[in-house]
């Protein structure tokens, strides 16, 4: 599940697994990234090490001076091991079922190669050896609603990349770089897009999403 930062994406998730459940009878599973809870002590104590520098907590670190490569290597590293974890089974299933996660490499592409100033082709290329899910979704929100949402919020660096001080102009103008680079990417590998309507609940986005991988599966 992809979209920009505010789009919805941790609770649709969340709700995703719940209709797919209880409306298609589709077992499913929740995977949250920064958290995971595998069946190996030892796999799991590792990718939990590599969520928390991944995800550092203070939102003013300055995480350029270590460069974009840097961080395109930890999460390469962590979604491959992420993607092993359930191959082999570690989440609690043989590897049959569905696996919802809420990010996986659209929006870190669409960051990565805004800040850098580089296609997303060429970006996508350096994660050409993290497997890929079977259905990408996007939820699409304008960042001008989502900002609205936001009102008096500061954004983190990562949230405006290298605007500003963290107002809701320096949001905005960013994360309409990124909306644009994340639908690119939807045009070109076929992701399935779905537009919530400003009263939709994200039970409502839920089920639009639901009936797509449904379809897939």
């Amino acid at each position: 599940m992809e979209g920009i930062d505010g789009s919805g994406k941790t609770t649709t998730a969340a709700e995703l697994v719940a209709v797919l459940g209880s409306q298609h009878g589709v077992e499913s599973r929740l995977i949250d990234k920064r958290e995971p809870i595998v069946k190996s002590v030892y796999v799991n104590e590792h990718l939990r090490a590599l969520a928390a520098v991944i995800w550092n907590p203070d939102p003013d670190a300055p995480i350029e001076m270590l460069g974009g490569n840097h961080w395109g290597y930890l999460h390469a590293a962590y979604l491959s091991a992420l993607a092993e974890s359930v191959r082999r089974g570690q989440f609690g299933s043989s590897g049959a079922g569905t696996f919802v996660v809420d990010g996986w490499l659209g929006k870190l592409v669409a960051r990565m190669s805004t800040n850098a100033g580089e296609t997303t082709d060429t970006v996508e290329e350096f994660f050409s050896r993290v497997p890929r899910p079977d259905l990408t979704v996007l939820i699409d929100v304008d960042p001008e609603i989502v900002a609205a949402r936001r009102a008096g919020k500061v954004s983190t660096r990562g949230e405006r990349g290298a605007l500003g001080q963290g107002d809701n102009g320096d949001f905005i103008a960013y994360q309409s770089l990124v909306r644009a680079r994340l639908l690119e990417r939807a045009a070109t590998e076929s992701w399935f897009v779905h537009r919530p309507q400003e009263d939709d609940s994200p039970a409502d986005v839920a089920a639009v999403l639901a009936r797509a991988v449904v379809q897939v599966g």
